[in-house]
């Protein structure tokens, strides 16, 4: 044929990915929407990148039909959303790491207490009566009460700055292009957004302290937030493609230190270790590894999708239910991985329904790792004593804790749309 050229072989593209974690996330995911991201703390690889419901590519190779390409896009769950890179959702409670250590380098003191009594002064609620509560039990119990509190001490900017250092409102050199950035609010943000009204109020930056009002992120970011948690050190990058024509990519720990102190992360995360390893943690039950001595920490988050006005935050409708969020490391010890779902629609608590999908996944990559699979045959540490408050026992009864595979849902139409108002509910 005039004007065509033989084909010339491209250069071998190797991915980080782990196709028998990739497949276990899938599993657990069931018909679940949603989101999940496995990263390695110590380098930056991305062993798993799902967007759930996912579909055949090879449908697109030689022109999709009409009819099939419909099905797809007007579905509810929306399967041709990549929802790691280019879905964007409030991140809930998972936010309030970030917020602590905005409050530690504002200089709030993590031994200052807060007693919640399940009511702010502005009418906002919190999903328990945690009473007395300090900065290591605010984080355990995810207490609103205690950030509503405190939040101002920071501030809505140092917040944003704080932030922006773990990793959010960024897109990352991934070698994959359409990721959404999300937001991050400031008050340079609000005069620009809204002029009639430029002034940021204080009642503003009790939902960003918590992962609501404006705020939205992406579940790669999220991962990168975990992992820099994790790793204390180091700014990690995340790395999708390891080698191309033979040639190792660079990895993502050839990155800057991270600028927080030791003593400040230190707090933060014994705190995200208390959330899957104290009794009353908001997501022990869901976080037992069953691995020997290894143990995971993590943080539950619960974002609120539509304003409840005056009624139930409760609903049998698919697409008025809450996100339902929650990010992990392991070990604890030494941590080595870094768990995100999002699971859209979830239900009420984090701890319902992510903990367990990102416990499985969890446990497949530990597992594949010869290292860890040696600490399996070690005794496992103490049980913990004490209560156990699984996440939504508070002031409602709590929606079933899923296990995976995750039961089918009824679909519904879903509104489309940004961050709602937020009422505080179970994290």
């Amino acid at each position: 044929v005039g004007g065509s050229r033989p084909a010339v072989p491209g250069k071998d593209v190797v991915l980080t990915l782990d196709a028998d974690v990739q497949n276990r996330a899938l599993e657990v995911f069931g018909d679940e929407s949603g989101a999940c991201v496995v990263m390695d703390v110590r380098n930056g690889d991305i062993l798993c990148m799902l967007s759930a419901p996912s579909f055949d590519p090879n449908l697109f190779v030689s022109g999709v039909p009409t009819r099939t390409y419909r099905a797809l896009a007007d579905y509810e769950r929306k399967p041709l959303l990549d929802k790691a890179i280019n879905g964007t959702f409030p991140p809930g409670s998972t936010f309030k790491p970030a917020t602590a250590l905005a409050l530690l380098a504002a200089g709030v003191d993590p031994a200052d207490r807060v007693n919640c009594s399940g009511v702010f002064r502005t009418g906002q609620r919190c999903w328990g009566r945690h009473g007395s509560q300090d900065m290591h039990n605010a984080i355990k119990n995810s207490c609103d009460i205690y950030f509503y509190t405190m939040c101002n001490r920071a501030g809505v900017d140092l917040i944003r700055d704080t932030a922006m250092k773990l990793g959010f409102e960024h897109e990352f050199d991934i070698g994959v292009d359409n990721q959404r950035k999300g937001l991050l609010p400031s008050t340079e943000w609000k005069r620009r957004t809204f002029p009639r009204d430029p002034v940021w109020h204080p009642g503003e930056t009790t939902s960003v302290a918590i992962g609501q009002g404006a705020v939205t992120v992406n579940a790669l970011q999220l991962a990168v937030y975990t992992s820099r948690l994790a790793n204390g050190r180091k700014a990690i990058l995340p790395r999708l493609i390891k080698s191309v024509g033979g040639v190792d990519r660079p990895s993502g720990a050839e990155v800057p230190d991270l600028p927080f102190s030791v003593e400040h992360l230190d707090i933060v995360r014994g705190g995200m270790i208390a959330v899957a390893n104290d009794r009353s943690g908001t997501a022990y039950r869901q976080s037992q590894l069953g691995l020997g001595d290894i143990q995971m920490a993590g943080k539950t988050g619960t974002a609120q999708t539509r304003n409840y006005g005056s009624g139930s935050r409760r609903s049998n409708v698919w697409s008025q239910k809450d996100h339902n969020l929650f990010i992990a490391f392991a070990p604890v010890d030494a941590p080595r991985y870094a768990v995100v779902v999002i699971i859209e629609h979830g239900g009420r608590g984090g701890g319902t329904a992510g903990a367990p999908r990102a416990r499985e996944v969890m446990r497949t990559v530990l597992l594949k790792d010869p290292e860890m699979r040696e600490r399996i045959t070690r005794p496992p540490p103490p049980e913990a004593t004490g209560p156990q408050i699984d996440e939504g026992e508070i002031g409602a009864a709590p929606e079933s804790a899923v296990a995976p595979p995750a039961p089918s849902v009824p679909a519904t139409p879903r509104p489309t749309g940004g961050p709602r108002p937020y009422l505080s509910g179970p994290q």
